[in-house]
C-alpha cells in the first residue's frame, strides 16, 4: 500500500467502461489514475472528469508499471492479450482485465503463462457474482444436488430488447455469433460455472448447432466437469423478446432458477411445491459500488459481499464453451490449463 493510503492505478483504454465505472470507483476510493489511450483527446477528456486522473502520451511499454497498484486493461477485446503481455513486461504485478478477458482458450493460456513467469496476478472483472441471487444460488447448489439428484441440463436465457450493442445486431453468420458470445454472454457463462463450482471442464459440441440471426441466437454444448457425467448447457438469447434473464439448473427431481439481476430472486421447484426467495436488496445496480468492490478485491482488501476480482484462470471453462460454439464442429475441447 502506498504511503498515507494513496494508491495509483494505470488504466489502458479510455472507453465507456472507464468513464462510467472505473474512474468513479477510483475517485470514491481516493486513488489516482493514469490513463493511456491511442486517442489522446479522448483520454484527456475522460481524465478531466475526475481530479485525480491524468492522461499520458507515453506508451505502456515505456512506463514502470511496478510503481502502480494495478494495471487495468479496458482496451478492445482483440488487443487484450497484447496489452496484458506488455503490462507484465513493463513490471506490472497485478493486472485486471475487463470482461471478457480473452477471445480464445489459447489466448488465455498464453496470458496465464506470462503472468506466472512474471510472478504476477491476473484478474478478470465479473461483478455479477456479488448479486444476491447469484450468491444465494452458489451457497444452495450443494443442497440442491443432494435433494434433487444429478444435474442433467442448464439453460441460459437472456433477452433484453434494445440494450445490446447495435453493431452486433448488424452482423451476420460466424462474425455475428462470435460477437454475441463474446460481448453478451460472458456474465451468464461465468455465473453458470461459478454457481455450479465446475472446474477442470471438458467441453464438446452439443445436439443443437449454433444458430444466429441479427435478433436471436441459440446453441448447446456438453460440459463434463471434475470427471462427472456430461451436462447439457443450452444458450438462448433474443433482441426482440424479453426472456427470463436467468440461469436454470434442471436436476433429476427438480429445477432451480437464479435470476441474473441485482434485484432478482431464486426459485426452486420440487415435485408439486415451489419455493421463491426474493434475494435482491437494491432497486438497481450502483456501478460505482460494483467497480469499487472489484478494485478493492484486486488490492486485497475487499469486504464480505463485495464484487470479487476473479482470478482470470476461472474463465477457462466459459472460454472453452465459446471456442466450441464458434468453431463447431471442433469436437471435444479441454478447458485451458488453469494452474499458475
Amino acid at each position: 500500500m502506498r504511503p498515507g493510503g494513496r494508491r495509483r492505478v494505470l488504466v489502458a483504454g479510455a472507453g465507456e467502461v472507464v468513464a462510467s465505472g472505473y474512474l468513479p470507483a477510483l475517485a470514491r476510493l481516493g486513488w489516482s489514475a493514469t490513463i493511456l489511450d491511442l486517442d489522446m483527446q479522448r483520454a484527456r477528456s475522460v481524465a478531466r472528469l475526475y481530479g485525480r486522473a491524468s492522461a499520458s502520451k507515453r506508451r505502456l511499454s515505456e512506463i514502470d508499471a511496478a510503481r502502480y497498484e494495478a494495471v487495468v486493461v479496458a482496451t478492445p477485446l482483440p488487443t487484450h492479450l497484447e496489452v496484458v503481455r506488455t503490462a507484465l513486461a513493463a513490471g506490472a504485478r497485478t493486472v485486471l482485465v475487463e470482461k471478457p478477458p480473452f477471445r480464445t482458450g489459447n489466448d488465455l493460456r498464453i496470458a496465464l503463462r506470462a503472468a506466472n513467469a512474471a510472478r504476477a496476478r491476473l484478474f478478470a472483472s465479473f461483478y455479477t457474482r456479488a448479486w444476491p441471487s447469484v450468491q444465494r444460488a452458489r451457497a444452495s447448489f450443494p443442497d440442491w444436488r443432494e435433494r434433487l439428484g444429478p444435474l442433467v441440463r442448464v439453460l441460459v436465457a437472456q433477452g433484453r430488447p434494445w440494450s445490446w450493442a447495435s453493431v452486433a445486431a448488424r452482423e451476420r453468420g460466424a462474425a455475428g455469433l462470435e460477437s454475441l458470445l463474446l460481448e453478451e454472454l460472458p456474465h451468464p457463462l461465468d455465473t453458470v460455472f461459478h454457481i455450479s463450482g465446475w472446474r477442470h471442464a471438458v467441453v464438446r459440441e452439443g445436439p443443437q448447432p449454433p444458430s444466429e440471426t441479427p435478433w436471436a441466437f441459440s446453441g448447446s454444448v456438453l460440459v463434463g466437469a471434475d470427471g462427472g457425467e456430461p451436462v447439457l448447457l443450452e444458450l438462448l438469447g433474443s433482441r426482440r423478446h424479453t426472456l427470463a434473464n436467468a440461469v436454470t439448473f434442471e436436476f433429476d427431481r427438480g429445477v432451480a432458477t437464479a435470476e441474473l439481476s441485482p434485484t432478482g430472486g431464486v426459485i426452486v421447484r420440487e415435485g408439486g411445491s415451489c419455493e421463491l426467495e426474493l434475494t435482491g436488496v437494491r432497486t438497481g445496480a450502483d456501478m460505482r459500488e460494483l467497480f469499487t468492490g472489484v478494485l478493492r478485491g484486486v488490492a486485497g482488501d475487499g469486504g464480505a459481499g463485495a464484487p470479487p476480482a476473479v482470478e482470470a484462470a476461472e474463465w477457462a471453462g466459459p472460454v472453452a464453451v465459446v471456442d466450441v460454439l464458434r468453431d463447431r464442429p471442433a469436437g471435444e475441447r479441454d478447458a485451458p490449463e488453469t494452474s499458475a
